[in-house]
């Protein structure tokens, strides 16, 4: 492939694959050096994040975007670098694949804001050009899927971002992120059509494989008993699991296309299994939202294969959460705990809570003490 390098090495008998694009980015980034200058990229400022938090829309109904101001970034080359940029995404930087999107949206009439947004990204594949992806020969076999949806819609077509990606030898095997092809209302709308799209071609547009497509592919080239079993879709809706599990029809889904209650078929055929995930722990969330610093210090090496494990999930402590702490501890002191025994309540207590278990009282067990 095109400006893609593939090392190989062994240790302590595993075998680990690297795919990498050094030079390609090398090439990117001295296209761009006058600009990346020009935005302070070279003088010591550097992308703690994929892509910045502004959404790029072509939605501009008090035309504030002049075609002067369309016709400069052009000539700057946008669709050039952003053709680039594509490439490199595809390829080894499955983490910028929600600005590919971002700014293919706006290819048509690209503002100030598209080509600062470009130079971000150009800016970080630059900071990472020698990491890339890799798999290995311990990592999972079975391969499985992670999907999320955002409800943040476009302002000019009403859709929503969605992401998916498919795990096998430890590494991304396939990611993809995009726009749904149909609106929905609420999140878990949008949740339960990101289902449909990561298990087949349900969208017209380009979606790259799908669940369904790899588990035919691997049948075909006799690999069938990788997928003997269900594969594993990882979701952090659980109504739009339970939507696609039992067949409920209710006023919140009503209303969707009828394509995308075909999940519930591959369900029942046991060609899928939908399996619920803690938010904070869904890689997806790289393809419908620009994440922030910690998602991306504690998910990004583990999501390009550079770790076979997530990260222990440890909660921010904002004022907000210490207060809240400190009162629950205050209320178990007056019923007769010691304070270390009451703060190592609240912490069990939260940490149920963190990863599901929403019904567990405060005050449940505190008698034990």
């Amino acid at each position: 492939m095109v400006g893609i390098q593939r090392k190989f090495h062994e240790s302590n008998g595993v075998l680990y694959g690297t795919l990498s694009m050094p030079t390609y980015i090398e090439g990117m980034q001295a296209m761009c050096f006058e600009h990346l200058v020009r935005a302070g990229w070279t003088k010591g400022k550097v992308p703690s994040t994929p892509f910045p938090k502004e959404q790029l829309t072509l939605h501009d109904p008090h035309n504030l975007l002049t075609d002067e101001e369309v016709e400069r970034v052009q000539k700057r080359g946008f669709r050039s670098i952003k053709g680039l940029t594509t490439w490199a995404a595809r390829n080894c930087f499955p983490e910028c694949k929600f600005g590919d999107s971002q700014t293919a949206k706006v290819m048509s009439r690209p503002s100030e804001m598209a080509w600062g947004h470009l130079m971000h990204m150009v800016a970080w594949m630059s900071l990472h050009k020698h990491r890339g992806i890799r798999f290995n020969s311990a990592g999972n076999k079975i391969f499985y899927a992670t999907v999320d949806a955002s409800n943040k819609q476009d302002p000019k077509n009403g859709l929503c971002h969605y992401g998916m990606d498919v795990i096998a030898a430890g590494g991304p095997l396939l990611s993809h992120s995009g726009q749904l092809k149909n609106t929905g209302n609420g999140a878990p709308a949008q949740e339960f059509m990101a289902l449909t799209e990561v298990c087949g071609h349900l969208s017209k547009r380009w979606t790259g494989a799908s669940v369904l497509w790899i588990r035919q592919l691997l049948t075909e080239i006799n690999l069938g008993h990788w997928v003997a079993e269900p594969t594993k879709i990882y979701s952090d809706s659980i109504t739009a699991i339970d939507w696609a599990k039992f067949g409920k029809i209710t006023p919140g889904n009503n209303y969707l296309a009828l394509g995308y209650h075909q999940i519930q078929e591959w369900i029942a055929s046991k060609h899928i299994e939908l399996v619920k995930i803690m938010g904070y722990n869904n890689v997806s969330d790289f393809g419908t939202k620009p994440v922030d610093k910690p998602v991306v210090d504690r998910l990004l090496k583990f999501y390009t294969g550079f770790l076979n494990e997530l990260p222990e999930y440890v909660p921010a402590v904002t004022k907000k959460t210490k207060k809240a702490t400190e009162m629950q501890v205050a209320w178990l002191q007056e019923f007769g705990l010691e304070k270390d025994a009451a703060e190592e309540h609240v912490r069990a207590y939260n940490f149920r809570l963190q990863n599901g278990n929403s019904t567990t009282c405060v005050m449940q067990g505190a008698d034990d003490y």
